[in-house]
């Protein structure tokens, strides 16, 4: 056993005592001083055989000469001041002593190192896709001695410090914000530095959408730092999912428009540039689209007649995205023109317009309302209604409303009071001629909507003439006082009345209207005495017709 303990101590000193030399790293110079720092690293010494080193050096390939001795093993450098400037040395170093004290041991020879490390190029910077920041890469220097890469901020022209690296990658957001040229440098265990690498700058890309066109506009500068590049693609992500090359480019584009989507989509998209077997990524730009809200609810409430005026009124609710309303109007329900806009109202849902161009007293017009998107397109319409007209001439007086999803609850007669309307009669479908031979107010016709909160729709206003009553002039005395025949009375309507008056063989002699008379001439003579046949249409301003004849006495 104590064998066996002895033989595991022994070797375990031999592992750990002085057996190689020291392994010289570098002789870096420092022109301001001009010292020269050796650097080694030093052996383990596991017996405590270590008494010293002794470090030799060679000025201009002559004899090396002691320059020092070091008794501390723990030290690794020398500074060597130089006496002459511009002169080449040599160093070594010799360790005193092996285990036992047996012999010593000289490194390899190092000369002062002047090479500076290869020049070499950034690969590419880019966008990172997940972080969005902008990254550089390089491959790794070929030179013998790196200690680590520098990455500079190329505005200035002349290099501001981000940060450096011993890794081929560097994230150049995490040390500042913003995208300017980028330039890389290798520094050597000397601090030796190469020369600046050509700037590189990443592409910034940037776009606009038209939601109504459904197109996106895409800008970017191109990459700097190769040169002519060899292509270019857009990438796309629609609805998060995975990118695909949209389109190809050439070199020098810088635009693109993308229209493969519909509004309610998110399109994330990309640029990439080509150069070789290298590429480079732009920043991701993303738009949320959606589509265009159409109104909820968009209802022709009624039309009404106010002050002998047309009034249309409408209501629409979630109009955010409605831009205008259009307003039809037609005599029939198959051809209507528009008859005006009005422009959305986001602080209110309720609208009111008068037609300035028909009046209700004529004719009964149809409505209908469209709602217009922010793109100009229809996004809903009403229903058709028709406005009430009163005409006491014909036999129903007035038409039926239309327009109401739940229709007509009643009708109503109102007649006028001054300001006030008073309802006289009320019943479910329309009024007759015969239901108004009594009145001798102005009135009007009003239609209840059949719901809780009813709206009213009225007609125009018609006011009653006096009851229709005439005569006939039956003689008349050409030279005498009654030397005309005329029908007189009241409420005649003497432009739609007329007379025709025959002589004894049927021959018609005069016709006119009432507003006319027949002084007993014919062919611009006066008649001959006799008796003379009248025949007359009689129209009332109320609607009344009556037909009537008889004879007239002709005397001289």
């Amino acid at each position: 056993m104590r064998v066996f303990v002895f033989i595991a101590f022994f070797l375990t000193q031999l592992t750990w005592a002085v057996e190689l030399p020291p392994k010289m790293l570098r002789a870096c110079i420092d022109y301001d001083n001009d010292i020269v720092t050796i650097k080694w690293s030093p052996p383990k010494d596991g017996c405590g055989s270590f008494e010293k080193y002794l470090v030799f050096g060679s000025e201009n390939l002559g004899p090396f000469k002691k320059l020092t001795e070091i008794t501390n093993l723990g030290i690794s450098e020398y500074p060597h001041a130089l006496l002459v400037q511009n002169t080449s040395w040599r160093y070594y170093i010799t360790t005193y002593y092996l285990c036992g004290g047996v012999d010593s041991l000289r490194s390899d020879t190092l000369e002062i190192d002047i090479t500076y490390p290869i020049n070499i190029e950034i690969d590419s910077i880019s966008y990172d896709l997940e972080t969005q920041h902008i990254v550089a890469g390089w491959k790794k220097n070929p030179s013998r001695d790196t200690k680590h890469y520098e990455i500079f901020d190329y505005r200035s022209g002349s290099g501001d410090l981000l940060g450096q690296t011993e890794e081929l990658i560097f994230d150049v957001t995490e040390k500042r914000s913003g995208r300017f040229p980028i330039v890389l440098a290798t520094i050597d265990s000397c601090n030796l530095s190469s020369l600046l690498s050509q700037p590189h700058e990443v592409v910034f890309l940037k776009g606009s959408i038209d939601s109504c066109s459904k197109k996106i506009s895409l800008s970017w500068n191109l990459y700097v730092g190769w040169g002519d590049l060899d292509s270019q693609s857009v990438f796309l992500s629609k609805n998060d999912e995975t990118y695909i090359k949209y389109t190809t480019l050439s070199s020098t584009a810088k635009s693109s428009n993308v229209k493969d989507f519909e509004l309610g989509d998110t399109i994330k998209l990309f640029v990439r540039s080509y150069k070789g077997e290298k590429s480079s990524t732009s920043n991701t730009i993303t738009f949320y689209t959606r589509k265009l809200v159409k109104p909820e609810k968009l209802t022709l409430n009624v039309v009404d007649v106010e002050n002998n005026m047309l009034v249309i009124s409408w209501l629409c609710e979630k109009q955010k995205d409605t831009r205008e309303f259009n307003i039809y109007v037609g005599q029939n329900r198959q051809v209507f023109k528009k008859l005006s806009t009005t422009p959305v109202n986001l602080v209110k849902n309720s609208y009111q317009i008068q037609d300035l161009e028909n009046k209700p007293n004529t004719r009964s017009y149809f409505y209908y309302i469209e709602s217009v998107d922010k793109c100009g397109d229809q996004s809903m319409t009403t229903d058709t209604s028709v406005s009430i007209h009163l005409d006491t001439n014909k036999t129903n007086i007035h038409n039926e409303y239309l327009g109401w999803q739940n229709g007509v609850l009643s009708y109503s007669i109102e007649t006028q009071n001054g300001s006030t309307w008073n309802e006289v009669l009320k019943k479910p479908n329309v009024f007759v001629k015969q239901e108004t031979n009594d009145l001798t107010e102005c009135y009007r016709i009003a239609a209840t909507e059949n719901t809780n909160n009813p709206f009213v729709a009225h007609s125009n206003t018609v006011c009653r003439k006096k009851k229709l009553r005439y005569y006939v002039t039956t003689g008349l005395n050409i030279g005498g006082v009654n030397r005309r025949f005329i029908i007189k009375g009241q409420g005649i309507n003497r432009n739609e009345s007329r007379f025709k008056i025959y002589n004894r063989w049927g021959e018609m002699i005069k016709s006119g209207t009432l507003n006319e008379s027949w002084d007993g001439s014919y062919k611009g003579k006066s008649v001959d005495p006799g008796i003379y046949l009248y025949v007359a249409k009689i129209y009332g301003e109320n609607g009344e017709y009556e037909q009537t004849k008889g004879t007239i006495s002709v005397v001289n």
